[in-house]
């Protein structure tokens, strides 16, 4: 064998050797076909219902006018008589916090807060753990009440309209709180709308007290609101809520009956 024969043997032996290393990795690299994608679990109903209280309001632009305040409460105790008068404040109980959304006419987003208020009487732990207010936060947050009030007659100039889960009750709580700290109470002649016992009709729940239906809480409105085909009584979010929270809530279950025509 000539010594050009014999690199060409050497040559051919390597570009052989090459071509099956090439196939080995192509076997060993090959991409496995996937299985199926496993089903995606379903929302539950609490998580539906969060995600839809949680999501942001349109923002109103800077020359919107106030219309609407939808205001929750967080208080230290409870009164002794729910049909007694604002005008009765040892009856009604002091405020931790007031929270409130405030909205042009059409529903766009004009201003939020959260007021902490700063009592002469600190309220128990376990009532605060109960609104979701920490003791750093409160210590942090809170001010004066006569402050708290003042600012909230400033933000709600202009409002027409109070919108609160059971305005009977938050309307009393505020009155009375207003004339215990010795402030003008701006909603006397407001129009107030209850998303409690406006909707009783809307969710049918039935009452064991009575021939009519009961009133709804706030979370089983929510239910009925943003959970279609969810039977909501009973129905219950179990995380914290603030008064922030339910004010958050209330607002949506409200824009959300005014635009299907139920409120």
């Amino acid at each position: 064998m000539s010594t050009f024969e014999l690199i060409l043997s050497i040559l051919a032996l390597v570009v052989i050797g090459f071509l099956i290393n090439s196939v080995r990795k192509r076997k060993q690299n090959a991409t496995k076909v996937p299985g199926p994608k496993p089903a995606e679990k379903s929302k539950t109903t609490e998580q539906i219902v969060i995600e839809k209280i949680e999501e942001s309001f349109p923002e109103a632009e800077p020359e919107d006018v106030r219309h609407t305040i939808v205001v929750a409460l967080a208080v230290d105790g409870k009164p002794d008589d729910y049909d007694a008068p604002p005008t009765d404040t040892d009856n009604w109980p002091e405020l931790l916090s007031l929270s409130y959304f405030i909205f042009d006419k059409e529903g766009y987003l004009i201003k939020d807060k959260d007021l902490i208020f700063k009592n002469s009487t600190p309220p128990p732990e376990n009532t605060l753990e109960e609104y979701c207010i920490s003791m750093d936060h409160l210590q942090e947050m809170a001010i004066p009440p006569n402050q708290a009030l003042r600012e909230f007659i400033k933000d709600a100039q202009g409002c027409k309209k109070l919108v609160a889960h059971n305005a009977s009750y938050v309307n009393n709580v505020l009155h009375s709180n207003f004339l215990r700290n010795k402030e003008k109470y701006p909603f006397s002649r407001t129009k107030k709308v209850c998303t409690m016992k406006k909707t009783r009709q809307f969710l049918m729940i039935p009452s064991y007290y009575s021939d009519d239906y009961k009133y709804p809480k706030l979370e089983e409105l929510a239910a009925a609101c943003f959970s279609s085909g969810k039977d909501p009584e009973g129905f219950e979010i179990n995380i914290a809520k603030s008064s922030y929270w339910k004010a958050r809530a209330t607002a949506k279950c409200f824009w959300f009956l005014h635009d299907i025509g139920e409120l």
